[in-house]
Parts: structure tokens; sequence; C-alpha cells
């Protein structure tokens, strides 16, 4: 069979406690007392039991619901002939215009951003003569019981009286609000049969629509009779044996809670205690490395101390050694340009003397040629070669 999620803001059969199943409940049964015997629309029905509580009176009822799984639970938990449910949204519901002569919307309206849209729908399917009941919760009494909670997440708008009056006449020409309160009464009843018929008397005191709880408006296109006032009494009727249960329950949670409490704030005070601990350890740890650090820092001040000295030395080698080089390398220039000076001496009394020894050499070669021009004339002369043949005056072959 479906089940559906319970979050708290969707009544469901048994997994509510008891008032605020009787405050949903007492909406459709205060409905029901209106005697509308044709056919009922439940706009946001939910698990159904309403539609259920509707159908009883009705010739037939239909709820609808864009939740699913509400619908399936719906369906699964109640049967009957003339009841029926589908999944749809009540900003397009899917029936014919006119169609029911009792629509009801209960705690629909604050979860819609598009609540008129709702109310043009619920205005399009009813019947000319029927009635649309809508109740929404009082804004400035919700809102003063939330207070340490804060706003509901699961409500996109919420209206005071007059809000909630000026956006039904929108729609609807005749609209009479109501009151609902959660109020206490005695019950007296029989207990050895199951009668169910009972008298009563209820003391009217005018309500106050600032002061109440939920509204419940009944629209309609014509006017209708006030209804008189209507109470709702919980099969649970017992209200102090109910609450006195209701109070050992929320002691058991409380002793449960005291006691989950105190397990824990024990484990708390044990994380307490290592992270105490881890704590300490850290701060020694920390404390040897600023240590570790300030030995480092001083080494390292001590080292660039010895460093600024090596380096003063070693510029102060360097400046002299630069001296010395500077120096030799003026001494050398100086040397080097005496040596270039003796050189260029020596080269030009080396190139006097060679072009001496050229100009004598050539003088030389001249007188040469011219002697050896004469003892070739001398050697052909036919006197000489006469005195050859003769054997009389001088070998010239031998000069």
């Amino acid at each position: 069979m479906a089940e559906t999620e319970f979050t708290g803001e969707r009544v469901i059969p048994g997994r509510v406690e008891d008032d605020l199943w009787s405050e949903h409940v007492s909406r459709y049964a205060f409905a029901a007392s209106l005697g509308v015997s044709g056919d009922a629309l439940d706009i946001g029905c939910g698990a159904g039991y309403g539609t259920a509580i509707l159908a009883a009176g009705s010739r037939s009822a239909a709820g609808v619901d864009l939740a699913t799984d509400a619908i399936g639970y719906a369906r699964g938990h109640y049967a009957r002939p003339n009841l029926r449910f589908a999944a749809a949204s009540c900003l397009a519901l899917p029936f014919a215009s006119a169609r029911f002569e009792l629509v009801v919307a209960f705690e629909v309206i604050e979860h819609l951003s598009e609540y008129r849209r709702m109310l043009e729908e619920a205005a399009r399917v009813l019947a000319p003569g029927g009635v649309f009941v809508v109740s929404t919760p009082n804004r400035d009494y919700y809102a003063e019981t939330r207070a340490a909670a804060g706003p509901n997440p699961f409500h996109a708008r919420e209206f005071d009286a007059a809000e909630f009056r000026a956006a039904l006449e929108e729609r609807f020409s005749h609209v009479r609000l109501i009151a609902q309160n959660h109020s206490e009464a005695f019950l007296f009843s029989r207990c050895e049969d199951g009668g169910t018929e009972a008298r009563g008397r209820i003391e009217t005191r005018e309500s106050k629509l600032e002061e109440t709880h939920f509204f419940v408006a009944l629209c309609s296109r014509e006017e209708k009779p006030a209804p008189a006032p209507f109470v709702f009494v919980p099969r649970a009727a017992n209200l102090l044996r109910e609450r006195d249960h209701q109070l050992q329950a929320l002691e058991t949670r409380l002793t449960e809670a005291q006691k989950s409490a105190a397990e824990n704030i024990a484990r708390l005070e044990t994380e307490i205690a290592e992270r105490n601990r881890w704590a300490e350890r850290l701060d020694a740890e920390l404390k040897e490395a600023r240590e570790k650090i300030e030995r480092r820092e001083r080494e390292t001040e001590e080292m660039a101390a010895g460093y600024d000295a090596k380096i003063a030395a070693i510029e102060a080698d360097l400046k002299q050694k630069t001296n010395w080089a500077r120096e030799t390398e003026r001494r050398l220039m100086a040397e080097m340009a005496d040596l270039h000076r003796s050189y260029q001496a020596l080269l030009d009394e080396a190139n006097a003397t060679i072009e001496e020894r050229t100009r004598w050499a050539q003088s030389e070669q001249k007188q040469r040629e011219h002697l050896d021009a004469v003892i070739a004339m001398v050697q052909q002369s036919r006197w000489v070669r006469a005195g050859r043949r003769l054997r009389v005056g001088p070998d010239l072959t031998q000069l």
C-alpha cells in the first residue's frame, strides 16, 4: 500500500498528535455540517481523510493534490464508490465549470504564490448555488506562536483578516469570515453503550478575527444564511487525560533528550580534553619551533657578520691588487713606450744602414759591370788575342 513522506506540514492519520489531527478534521466536519448534499471537491486533499468525510454526506466527492505520493496513499486507504482522487494542480483543475455544489480548500492558499489562480479555478468549478469553504492561519497569531522557530518555510503567502477577505471578494460576491479556535469543553457521555447522540450548550462569545487562530471563509455567488456555531468533539474527548499523556510523552522525550544531552556533553568534554591535550602538544611544538627559528636567526646573523668581515677583507685585498695591477700596467706601458722608441731608433738606423749598403751595392754593381765591359772589350781586342797566341802579355781569362 502506498506511503507518503511525513514532513510535519501534511497531516497523515496516525502520525500526528491528537490536537493537530482534530484541528484539521474539525474543518471537514464543519463543511459537512453545512448540509450540502451534492457533489463535493477537496482542493489540496493530501492524504484523503477529509475527502472521505465529505463523501459520507455527499452524492460524490473528489480529492485533488499535486503530490502523487499523497494521492497514492489516499487511494490505498479510502476506497468508496462515490469517492475518487486525482493527481492534479489546483491552478488547473481537471473538471468542468459549475461542477460542484461544495468546494473546500483547507490550509492550501498560504502555500501558493499564485493563489489568485486557485481562487479563479475554485470559482469556475463551483455551481451557481454552491459554497466554497476555505481556511488559512491568522498571520498575526501564527507569527506570534512561531516567534522562536521563525517563518514557516512551506508558506508562500500569509494573510491577516482584511487581506484574506479582500482576496476572496475579488472572485466571490458574498464572503463570510468565521473564526476557528481550540476551546476547552466538558463532555458528559454514556459509557455503558455506544450511543452517539448528544445535547449541548454553547455559551456564545463574540470572536475577534484579529485574535483568532484560523480563518474559515464561506464564499458564494449568492448570500447564504449564517451558520450556527459549530463544536467538534473529537473521539478522544477526555482532554485532561490526553494532555496528561502528552505531558508524560513530553517528559519521556525530555528525559531521553536530557540523557542524550548528557551523553553528548560527556562526549564533547572528552573531545575538548583531547583537543586541549592536542593544543598543549601543538603549543610545545610551536615553542620548540620558535626556539629553533631564533637559534637559526642568531646563527644567520653571526654568519652574516663573518661574511661581512670576509667580504671587507676580500674587498681590501682586491683594492690592493687592483692598485698593484694598475701601477704595473702603467709601468709596463712606460717600458713598452721606451722599448717602442728604442726599437724605432734601431729600426731607423737599420733602415739607414740598409739604404747605405743598398747604395754601395748598387755602386759596386755598376763598377763591376763597367769592369766586365772593359774586360770583355779588351778580350775581344785583336792585339790581346795576338799576344795570347804569342803568349805575350797578361792572361785576361783569369780575371
